[in-house]
């Protein structure tokens, strides 16, 4: 006798489970999207300000110090009449600025002042026979007192190591002395003439 056969179950269409594996999927993704994480910022922030360093100068023999960075002191050597090997001296006092030199700020650093240049101008037949040696010594010390020891150098030289600290807040003065002769050897020919020297001196701050 024939067995009866019940109907098949039919096969679940694969279509369909990949529309619902595809759901699945979108379901997934949706779900890490919407996870949010908690922040905070911390922020900070400072204020700066720039030092202050300046100098004044003046003749040793003035009362009253100026800043000389645009023209030149004039020092009070007295050379009007000079003979060979005979010796005039002068000084240019230097500080930083103090609460005194309005409109200028005080200088809050100090530094350094240095002998850096020599430039002669005026008649070369004069200056070209003039020498001269310089020191740094303090305010209390004229410069007519001064006890050179270094050579002599021409108009247009420098002597090494011409240098001196300076204090911020006008806290010191330095005094620069200069000890000028015409050369012992100047010919006749440099009689009646006339020339200058200016130097001048650089001012560094330590910071």
């Amino acid at each position: 006798m024939a067995r009866h056969r019940g109907p098949k179950a039919r096969a679940r269409p694969p279509g369909r489970w990949r529309a619902l594996l595809a759901g699945g999927l979108v379901l997934g993704v949706g779900a890490t999207a919407t996870l949010a994480a908690w922040n905070d910022a911390e922020n900070a922030s400072g204020t700066f300000g720039s030092s202050v360093f300046d100098t004044v100068s003046k003749n040793s023999t003035d009362t009253t110090f100026a800043s000389h960075d645009q023209s030149p002191a004039t020092l009070a050597f007295a050379a009007t009449g000079m003979s060979p090997g005979a010796l005039f001296t002068a000084g240019l006092d230097v500080r930083t600025t103090g609460a005194g030199d309005s409109p200028t700020a005080a200088s809050t650093v100090g530094g350094t002042a240095l002998l850096a240049s020599a430039v002669p101008t005026g008649d070369t037949q004069l200056t070209g026979q003039l020498e001269y040696r310089a020191i740094v010594t303090t305010t209390a010390t004229s410069c007519a007192a001064v006890v050179h020891s270094g050579a002599y150098v021409a108009a247009t030289a420098v002597p090494a190591g011409v240098q001196a600290a300076l204090s911020a807040n006008a806290g010191n003065t330095v005094r620069f002395c200069f000890e000028v002769r015409l050369k012992t050897t100047a010919p006749n020919t440099t009689q009646g003439r006339t020339g200058v020297i200016t130097w001048s001196v650089t001012a560094t701050s330590a910071s």
